[in-house]
């Protein structure tokens, strides 16, 4: 098996064929690894977007060894937008030491938009040792529209890193809470200019006057 097949299949969309390469594990006699044709085969499976694919993906995304095929498995699941997804993306999300894993699960989580995410991303927006995890978790609070996660974005314009900072102030523009009017006004005075700007605009949504 080879890329070309890989494309055959989802030409055809043979997700039976793409889900039996996702468990690809010897070397391949050519110059593609095994690894590779697991990518390419959760690639194919986001894209088509079969339902039939989640539980596939979901075991992927847990067990593959490469770290490039977990992310894109989340990927996919996010295209997919099946809320059976959520649980193991939510576990993942905790524990999986890849940082690009994650960011990807954030992604995916964003695009599904189930509440039970709401929380976790919260989580991961406090408590993420990488800056790019939790600053993505901060912007894709915003696109819930939950006011859950109101009070902890507002505790993030406070951040001493000037990108979480912004992605709060934009997330808070999102949500349209009137209690974020305040901090919001706050932030037109921060020492980056970026986020002063974004703040600005946040406060040019009619919700974020509470109106």
């Amino acid at each position: 098996m080879d890329e070309s097949d890989i494309e055959k299949m989802k030409s055809s969309r043979d997700v039976e064929g793409l889900v039996k390469a996702l468990k690809t594990k010897q070397q391949i006699p050519s110059l593609v690894s095994a690894w590779m044709i697991r990518w390419k085969a959760t690639m194919a499976l986001g894209q088509l977007e079969d339902p039939t694919a989640v539980e596939p993906l979901i075991e992927t995304l847990k067990e593959d060894e490469h770290e490039t095929v977990r992310k894109w498995a989340a990927w996919a699941l996010g295209c997919i937008k099946d809320p059976r997804a959520v649980e193991s993306l939510i576990a993942c999300l905790e524990k999986d030491r890849s940082r690009d894993v994650r960011v990807y699960i954030v992604g995916a989580l964003g695009k599904i938009k189930d509440a039970r995410a709401v929380e976790p991303l919260i989580e991961a927006m406090k408590k993420d040792t990488d800056p790019i995890v939790s600053s993505g978790a901060a912007l894709t609070l915003g696109e819930f529209g939950d006011a859950r996660a109101t009070k902890p974005l507002i505790e993030a314009l406070k951040d001493k890193r000037w990108d979480m900072r912004h992605r709060a102030a934009e997330a808070l523009g999102n949500i349209g809470d009137s209690r974020a009017f305040e901090p919001l006004t706050k932030a037109t005075h921060d020492a980056d200019e970026r986020v002063r700007q974004i703040a600005r605009k946040s406060l040019e949504k009619p919700k974020a006057k509470g109106k």
